[in-house]
């Protein structure tokens, strides 16, 4: 049993894990374009989408979604 033990200790240890070179495709966007439209369709005072149709979508009330922001915003600087 030890021995088993050993052995896969080494060949994890080792060079001989096949892993994938491949690299992912960077896919550059306009994050602070999506985020004016995003804005401009479901928060501006003009917006596109009624509340009705905000509360659709994201199945909850804009200003519930709204507090929500506010407590993650307060709670961590990464928001």
């Amino acid at each position: 049993m030890e021995e088993v033990i050993r052995l896969i200790l080494e060949s994890i240890g080792s060079n001989n894990i096949f892993r994938c070179s491949h690299r992912r495709k960077v896919v550059h966007c306009n994050q602070e374009k999506g985020y004016d439209q995003l804005f401009n369709d479901y928060f501006s005072d003009n917006s596109v989408y009624t509340k009705t149709q905000f509360q659709r979508r994201f199945r909850m009330r804009r200003h519930v979604f709204l507090r929500i922001v506010i407590v993650i915003t307060n709670h961590d600087k990464y928001f």
